[in-house]
């Protein structure tokens, strides 16, 4: 055969090839069709026999090959509305509105499932775009919009569109939705008996949507209300919510159950939920009611089918083995779990667990925030509430056994509530309170009424009232305190005599307090504080008979009492060197004597002495930031202001709060130039407030010198701001008046173009 033979040859048993595939592939398409027209049919025939499960399946295998097939997707809109699957329907009726807009009657039935499944925003902004698109809402269709505003609250618009209707009004409020809306608005100007009688009227409307609505407002409200008697049968509230909608009431009556401990119901409706509807959401419930109910196997097994999957999914799983790890006490593993678990989910099981597991972890931010979280909850769930409260409680003991006070006084004021009638919870606040300066009299007087007569909280008045310089209220509930019974300690003795001290009752109180160191001989403490007293009185005899009294005890703690007492009284004697000798001789150990002797030395010029003690104060003296602010001083007054500064601001990262740490700090941010910084420290309000004199005058020297370089530099805003902050404190200021001038000045000249 040639070669011209040969191709015509092999071209013929090409284009047979050709011919063959395309033929095959013509019978492929053929098949294919075939196949997927016999599929319809066959999910037709099941649907028009009632078969929903095997239509439904049928269906959705005939869009995996053809998505766009209206009639399979109307028929699945169908299925999902006939088992009360309205979320499903919603969605199938919104795809086949998109597959064929020429069908108001799909618009229609996506309407009735989002009512159906309560998706006010969407059916809010399906009848929007309906309204938009040139289709007029009739009666019912507007009782459905105004609904959808009033359950998404969108007063405003609610109330527009009322007026809007003007005469549709009346035809509107008519039908059967626009009535059970009417009586919505009507609710809060109603009473309570009033409310119960209204909503009652809608529980067998002949709407099935409007009875359901009514079931979950009665429900709400007298859940709300605490009037469960006014509806004797809740149960049957709820199942009758249930039969009215089962999609939505079946899960509202599986939680009645859940909240009411009939479990296995619960158990029941939720399987038969997750059947229906498989979600994250519900297996978390599910899960719950199986460790509640200790079954094991089937909390296993629903864990299993979330081992996989996207990030929900596989959250959820976590949370299974944060369930299992909790009925199985292995704290560690349950602190991994919930690692995994979002915040998000705050089911009362939840958290439960993360209580446990933070109460594990010593975390007592954590525990107070779930605590305080779960003591919030609307309503109670099983013992729960209970089972938390005594993990706190626990907490509070651990931590306490620590010495952890933050930790005590934290749970002690997350526990404490007005029904005690033991006052051990009080009283930890109320000393926690006054241990960080943030203790209110209205607190103090709400405690003293709660407990009358306990003599903690009546010692704890006293000594507040004596702190903030109010001796007569600190004197009431001192002799209050020492009436209820006689205290261990002297404490109340001696707010009693620093109360009668500060009411200027001197004679009174030096007697109190002799009588107190009769009863209490060994107190150094009030030793320490009779000292002050009588040095600050100028008491010479008093110090004389306390040197004699003294001499009676031979402990070294009380002798070195003997060259202190002696130093007082030659200053008082005016014989100042000798006592100063005295004290620079002696090697005081009791921090009061060493804070008392380095004052004076240090107000005698007599600078290196006294920081030498100051210097052995600072790791035993409770209120370092003083120290500190008087290191600060006795180095600025020799113009040694780089070390001064440093220990002023050393003193004001210790504590921020006193008033003579910011006044030491402000003193060398002032004699720095550091003017900003000093108005941050002083921090005086926006408002007339009382400020000791030496703050004022530092405050006013800075905002002066703020002024005046603010307006230079042209910041006018600024300038303006410094002037009001001073004219508040000073009306008649020269500098700020003669600034706000300029300004004005200024601003009418550029006004007229000058």
């Amino acid at each position: 055969m040639d070669r011209s033979t040969r191709m015509k040859a092999i071209g013929l048993v090409a284009i047979l090839s050709i011919l063959s595939i395309s033929l095959l592939g013509v019978g492929l398409l053929t098949l294919r069709s075939h196949r997927r027209t016999a599929r319809f049919k066959e999910a037709v025939e099941a649907f028009e026999r009632n078969d929903w499960e095997a239509a439904r399946r049928g269906f959705e295998e005939v869009l995996l090959t053809d998505p766009d097939n209206e009639d399979a997707v109307v028929h699945l809109a169908k299925i999902s509305g006939l088992r009360g699957d309205w979320p499903s329907e919603a969605s199938y009726w919104q795809r086949a509105e998109q597959l064929n807009a020429e069908k108001p009657e799909y618009n229609r039935s996506l309407i009735r499932a989002q009512m159906q499944s309560r998706n006010f925003t969407g059916l809010f902004s399906a009848l929007a775009w309906m309204e938009s698109h040139g289709q007029s809402l009739d009666a019912d269709l507007e009782a459905a919009y105004l609904y959808a505003a009033l359950q998404t609250q969108r007063t405003s618009f609610l109330t527009q569109r009322l007026q809007k209707l003007s005469d549709r009004t009346s035809v509107v409020l008519q039908t059967a939705l626009g009535r059970w809306l009417s009586v919505q608005l009507e609710l809060e100007a109603s009473s309570e008996s009033d409310r119960i009688q209204k909503l009652r009227l809608f529980l067998d409307s002949e709407d099935p949507f409007v009875a359901f609505e009514a079931v979950v407002a009665t429900a709400e409200f007298l859940a709300r209300n605490g009037l469960k008697d006014d509806l004797p049968d809740w149960e049957a509230l709820f199942q009758m919510g249930a039969r009215a909608n089962p999609f939505v009431g079946g899960p509202l009556l599986a939680d009645y159950y859940f909240q009411t401990g009939k479990f296995n119901e619960a158990i029941a409706l939720y399987e038969d939920h997750f059947q229906t509807r498989p979600s994250p959401s519900t297996a978390v419930i599910l899960g719950d009611l199986y460790a509640v109910t200790g079954q094991r196997a089937k909390l296993e097994a629903m864990g299993k089918k979330f081992m996989t999957g996207h990030r929900l999914a596989m959250e959820t799983g976590f949370y299974f083995d944060a369930l299992n790890a909790f009925l199985d006490h292995d704290f560690s593993g349950l602190n991994a779990a919930l690692g995994n678990v979002s915040g998000r989910l705050r089911t009362p099981m939840v958290m439960l667990m993360r209580m446990q597991a933070a109460v594990h972890a010593q975390a007592t931010g954590e525990v107070e925030k779930i605590a305080r979280a779960f003591f919030r909850m609307d309503r109670p769930f099983l013992d729960f509430e209970e089972r938390v409260r005594m993990l706190a409680f626990d907490y509070l003991r651990s931590s306490a056994e620590r010495d952890d006070h933050a930790a005590v006084a934290a749970m002690a004021g997350l526990l404490r509530t007005p029904q005690d009638t033991d006052p051990w919870l009080t009283q930890i606040v109320i000393q926690d309170r006054m241990n960080r300066r943030t203790l209110t009299g209205s607190e103090v007087e709400a405690a003293v009424r709660q407990f009358p007569e306990d003599p903690l909280l009546l010692q704890a008045a006293a000594e507040y009232y004596l702190h903030n310089r109010q001796p007569l209220q600190s004197l009431g509930f001192a002799d209050r305190c020492l009436k209820v019974g006689p205290m261990e300690q002297s404490g109340i003795d001696l707010i009693r005599s620093l109360a009668l001290s500060q009411l200027g009752r001197f004679d009174e109180a030096a007697a109190d307090f002799r009588t107190v160191l009769e009863k209490a001989p060994g107190n150094l403490a009030l030793l320490e504080r009779y000292l002050e007293f009588c040095v600050g009185q100028g008491r010479r005899s008093d110090l004389l008979d306390l040197a004699e009294r003294l001499g009676a005890f031979e402990a070294e703690g009380y002798r070195e009492f003997m060259p202190a007492i002696e130093a007082e009284v030659l200053m008082l004697d005016g014989k100042t060197a000798e006592a100063l000798d005295l004290l620079e001789r002696t090697n005081f150990e009791n921090a009061e004597l060493l804070f008392r002797s380095a004052y004076l030395l240090a107000s005698h010029n007599r600078g290196d002495a006294a920081i030498a003690r100051y210097q052995k104060l600072l790791p035993i003296f409770p209120l370092k930031g003083l120290i500190l602010s008087n290191l600060a001083g006795i180095h600025a007054a020799r113009g040694e202001h780089g070390e001064a500064m440093v220990y002023a601001r050393q003193a004001f990262e210790v504590d921020p709060n006193a008033g003579v740490v910011r006044l030491a700090f402000a003193r060398q941010l002032k004699e720095a130039g550091e003017y900003g910084r000093v108005l941050e420290v002083l921090n005086l309000p926006n408002y007339r407030a009382e400020v000791p004199k030496e703050a004022f005058e530092i405050w006013k020297d800075a905002i002066e010198e703020l002024i005046r370089t603010s307006f230079r530099d042209g910041r006018v805003t600024q300038c303006i701001d410094y002037c009001r902050h001073l004219l508040i404190y000073e009306p008649e200021s020269a500098v700020a008046r003669e600034h706000m001038d300029k300004i004005d000045a200024a601003t009418r000249n550029r006004g007229a173009g000058v």
